[in-house]
């Protein structure tokens, strides 16, 4: 098994951070230490997965990307949209466009 690692993120109201990741601009007091947390874990494909689905969910797993993670995927089912179903939608698109693999629950079973 492996070992839990929680990171906490948009807890202050002085930063709109929608991604687990923490600002987009690298801001040292508005980051969080995801990254280097998988890092020294040598975690290679980042799974995404909670609400809202076209906020937290799309900016990190975009930030995923943009940071060189090997593989980043999103589990469609075990996520929800704040939005009616067009937001929804338009989220998923902008994952696949971005090459965000979304994934069935049932690929992270193990073997």
């Amino acid at each position: 098994g492996g070992e839990e690692v929680v990171v906490r993120w948009g807890e202050s109201a002085a930063h709109d951070l929608h991604s687990a990741f923490g600002s987009a601009s690298g801001a040292s007091d508005a980051t969080t230490q995801l990254e280097s947390t998988l890092r020294s874990r040598r975690v290679t494909h980042v799974v995404v997965c909670g609400m809202p689905l076209e906020y937290a969910v799309l900016a990190t797993a975009i930030d995923a990307k943009k940071r060189g993670f090997a593989r980043v995927s999103v589990v469609a089912e075990a996520c929800a949209a704040l939005g009616d179903d067009d937001a929804a939608s338009e989220a998923l698109a902008t994952l696949r466009a971005a090459g965000v693999a979304l994934i069935d629950p049932l690929a992270l079973a193990p073997a």
